[in-house]
């Protein structure tokens, strides 16, 4: 299951999955998988994987889906749903 569903009024849906690292290949299958089941059941929402790897992971996330390092998202965070 996905970590957050982030909703308000004003905004589209948010999914964010959480990890730590990405660099291992079954953490990454399982963080997609959860993203993926998540966001077949909010097609609306915005997805995000959010970790703390300095750079993007090199496994292709699903369609619709961005990655973002989590120093990124605490400088710059309001912009994931822009």
């Amino acid at each position: 299951e996905v970590d957050f569903l982030a909703t308000h009024p004003a905004m589209e849906p948010l999914l964010v999955q959480v990890a730590a690292e990405t660099g291992a290949p079954d953490t990454m299958a399982r963080e997609v998988r959860a993203l993926e089941a998540a966001m077949r059941d909010h097609p609306q929402a915005t997805a995000l994987l959010l970790t703390m790897d300095a750079t993007v992971p090199q496994t292709a996330l699903p369609s619709g889906a961005r990655w973002m390092s989590a120093s990124e998202w605490l400088v710059e965070g309001d912009a994931v749903s822009r």
